[in-house]
């Protein structure tokens, strides 16, 4: 009969393995020369030729090795016992797929990432992880050619409510482009004349009560992704916004990610 792992124990795991890993040495290895994740954007990885990367299951497995080497390199050594020690915790009576397993990798890259002392992790390396954390709430195979990553994956619910009680604690480098956050950075537009825009969901054909749709991006004509993308506009009297929602598939029904840019008339 599986073992059950209480709140407290999963609360209480970054103490645990903090101890553990001052208590033991570390060897770390060089990751490899060339990064398997040169650039990212759209939501989609490139290498370092500007090619965009159809990501496997093997892919994601390589690239978070390499990443889990230079995170225990730039953190002196001392995370790898606390990754190990994080892994097994949250995977422990568990019987996991390939794609959970390395879901329960990648959250312990992050929560690394997050308790690694005086930011000593580059901003570089927390966006990619971002990026790799993204394509694996997607149904990944081995096949580059198949239609992975067209239906989104959710692991078994015991282990989901274990990462749901594992949330990484939050980095001071998470938020990247302003220093500040939620109502601060609202008020930093309104400050500078920028509209605000409403939220996504919101439409009106004239794009003055909420966004107007523009059309969709032939997908044949898109360079990356090539999933269905709209543009969108929304205009006040302080400037106007546009917004590039790009949608999980045909449906129509989750926008998976938003990109949006408002620029104000008073600067």
């Amino acid at each position: 009969m599986p073992m059950a792992i209480s709140r407290c124990t999963l609360v209480n795991i970054a103490l645990t393995v903090a101890m553990f890993s001052a208590a033991a040495g570390s060897a770390s290895s060089q990751p490899a020369e060339e990064e398997p994740i040169a650039y990212i954007g759209h939501g989609a990885i490139f290498d370092k030729s500007g090619r965009q990367i159809e990501p496997t299951l093997e892919f994601i497995k390589t690239a978070q090795d390499w990443y889990r080497n230079k995170i225990i390199n730039d953190s002196s050594g001392r995370s790898a016992h606390q990754i190990d020690s994080f892994e097994r915790t949250i995977s422990k009576d568990l019987t996991l797929s390939n794609d959970e397993k390395l879901v329960v990798k990648q959250r312990a890259l992050e929560w690394s990432v997050n308790i690694a002392a005086n930011n000593s992790i580059d901003r570089s390396t927390i966006s990619k992880l971002k990026a790799l954390d993204r394509l694996l709430q997607k149904t990944l195979s081995n096949d580059s050619q198949s239609t992975q990553g067209k239906s989104k994956f959710q692991p078994s619910a015991e282990l989901k409510e274990r990462l749901d009680l594992a949330v990484p604690p939050k980095t001071a480098v998470s938020d990247q482009g302003t220093a500040n956050s939620g109502k601060d950075y609202e008020n930093e537009c309104i400050a500078a004349g920028i509209p605000i825009p409403p939220p996504i969901g919101i439409l009106d054909p004239a794009g003055k009560a909420g966004w107007k749709s523009l059309g969709f991006i032939p997908e044949d004509k898109q360079f990356i992704v090539k999933t269905p993308a709209e543009l969108r506009s929304y205009e006040t009297d302080e400037g106007v916004c546009f917004a590039l929602p790009r949608y999980s598939d045909i449906s129509l029904t989750t926008v998976e990610l938003d990109g949006i840019i408002c620029i104000g008339k008073k600067s």
